[in-house]
């Protein structure tokens, strides 16, 4: 009888160890000698990983914008230049030969075909001041949307 007794000990003994067992797993289980579980520690993990993926999403966004603004910007400047003088490409280089040409027409005897030619020239050059003056003005803005260079 009594050895039937410690049998029935011994299997209550394993069934006890096996319950433990099955909670602990449900648990997570402990990680070594501390009283944080395993599903705790995965959870924090989780958290710190999902906090991560938020802040690149967000740089991610404004990378997006920036580039946005640099194709507006450079879809601008490309329109500008165009619609410029194509030998004059700054604004003092603009007025500077508006000066030229027309000393040129003021003091020079010409042909009429010669004079034609200037004037055309001038209305060229002239057309092409409020989009140097506006090229001008986008510069800087380009050069912050770029930002500082390494």
């Amino acid at each position: 009888m009594e050895e039937f007794e410690s049998q029935v000990r011994h299997k209550r003994d394993q069934i006890r160890n096996i319950i433990k067992k099955k909670n602990e797993i449900i648990e997570g289980g402990k990680i070594g000698n501390t009283s944080v579980t395993y599903k705790q520690a995965l959870n924090d993990k989780l958290a710190v990983m999902k906090t991560v993926i938020a802040k690149k999403r967000e740089l991610q966004n404004e990378i997006n914008n920036l580039n946005a603004d640099i194709n507006v910007f450079e879809g601008e400047k490309n329109k500008l230049k165009k619609s410029m003088h194509r030998d004059y490409k700054n604004l003092d280089e603009i007025k500077d030969a508006i000066k030229h040409i027309e000393s040129r027409q003021e003091t020079t005897s010409l042909s009429m075909q010669e004079e034609k030619k200037l004037i055309r020239e001038l209305e060229t050059l002239k057309n092409s001041v409020p989009a140097a003056e506006r090229f001008a003005a986008i510069k800087p803005e380009v050069k912050k949307t770029y930002g500082p260079q390494k």
